[in-house]
Order: structure tokens, then C-alpha cells, then sequence
């Protein structure tokens, strides 16, 4: 069976696999839960009522999640990025760590195929999630730090959506990256974060 998505025709089996792949990836405490369903458990954190009710009211806008372990982060970004994916987007989600590996790789050879590049970002045609977690676990190289920052960038001047999960304080993270990398970039990419995207915080 063929099916025309309005880019290509592809075969069923095509998007069956592309299904599989994603849902592979979500975590499997997360896989039955859905945006419209999903129910706070205030005994993680006091605030995932008010979390789920905030990305409800805007399931498409760009995230910032911040707080310690276990407080929900992980599961309201995956719920936003399964409600991406299952409105038609295409979704990335991999950890920065992993993905900042992959730029200092494609800087040496372009052979490298990062996940997501910001010359991937530059058309509204198709909007992409991003999903990028843990963004205080990595060592930011000032290479990096400048692809990083031009990926958010593109995202936000293209109108894609932007997931993002820190468990340290944005003045910590801040300054982590300021002392790792390049402070310049590090401002940069502080601003696009907290200009551009919607911070919730749930403080210990």
C-alpha cells in the first residue's frame, strides 16, 4: 500500500518503521501516557499540576524544563515531544552531551552526520521538534558551544520547537558554560533560553 504524506509517496511500512524508531526511544515509564491524559504525581514535585496544565494551553511553544531528578521534567518534555510527533512533526530528541560529540565530529569530518544542524532548521515548511535532555551533562567546547547556539537560533527564527531539561539552576548553567567554553557563546545561547523559550521551574 502507498501512501502520498504531501512530500514524498511512501509505503505503509515506511511509516510503520518510523513509528517503531520513535517510540524506541521514549522511555518506557512514558510510552502509555499522552498530553490530554496524563495525570500529575504530586508526590515528585507539588507543581506538575500547574506544568501540565501550562504546556496544555501551548503544546507547540519551545520549553525549558528546570529542576532535580525525578521532579517530571523528562516526562513533560516526552509528552510534548509525543504529542509532537503524533500531530505529524518530526521529532529529534537526543541528550546534548551526545549531540555537541557529534558537532565536534562533523568538525573534522563532514562525513559526520550530527542529528540536527541549524542549516536543517531553515524552513518553516515542515516544523521539527527538538527535544535535547540534560543540557548541564556535557563538556561544551567553544565549537560546540557556537553550533549549539546557531541551532537555537535557527529554531527560533524558523519556528520549529525546542525541548529542552536541566537540573541545575540557569545562573549555574550559565556559568558552567561560561567557564567550559566560550563566555561570549555562552551569553548568546543564555539569551536565546531565556528569551525564546518558556521556563518552568521546579525548585527542590
Amino acid at each position: 500500500m502507498i501512501i502520498d504524506d504531501g512530500v514524498a509517496r511512501r509505503c505503509d511500512c515506511w511509516h510503520v518503521a518510523r513509528r517503531q524508531a520513535f517510540f524506541d526511544l521514549v522511555p518506557r515509564e512514558f510510552l502509555g501516557s499522552r498530553l490530554d491524559n496524563a495525570k500529575p504525581d504530586l508526590r515528585r514535585h507539588p507543581r506538575q499540576g500547574e506544568m501540565l496544565q501550562t504546556i496544555r494551553e501551548d503544546p507547540f511553544a519551545s520549553y525549558m524544563f528546570v529542576g532535580p531528578n525525578g521532579a517530571g521534567k523528562s516526562f513533560a518534555a516526552w509528552l510534548l515531544a509525543i504529542n509532537s510527533f503524533e500531530s505529524g512533526r518530526r521529532v529529534i530528541a537526543i541528550d546534548l552531551d551526545t549531540l555537541l560529540k557529534q558537532y565536534r565530529a562533523h568538525e573534522f569530518d563532514d562525513g559526520v552526520n550530527p542529528a540536527v544542524l541549524a542549516d536543517d532548521l531553515k524552513s518553516r515548511v515542515n516544523p521539527i521538534t527538538i527535544f535535547i535532555d540534560e543540557i548541564a551533562a556535557t563538556n561544551p567546547t567553544a565549537y560546540a558551544g557556537k553550533e549549539f547556539f546557531q541551532l537555537l537560533k535557527a529554531a527560533h527564527e524558523f519556528e520549529h520547537q525546542v525541548l529542552m531539561t536541566c537540573n541545575i539552576s540557569l545562573d549555574g548553567l550559565h556559568s558552567y558554560w561560561g567557564r567550559k567554553g566560550d563566555p561570549a557563546v555562552s551569553n548568546s545561547i543564555m539569551r536565546r533560553i531565556t528569551d525564546y523559550m518558556t521556563l518552568i521551574e521546579l525548585p527542590e
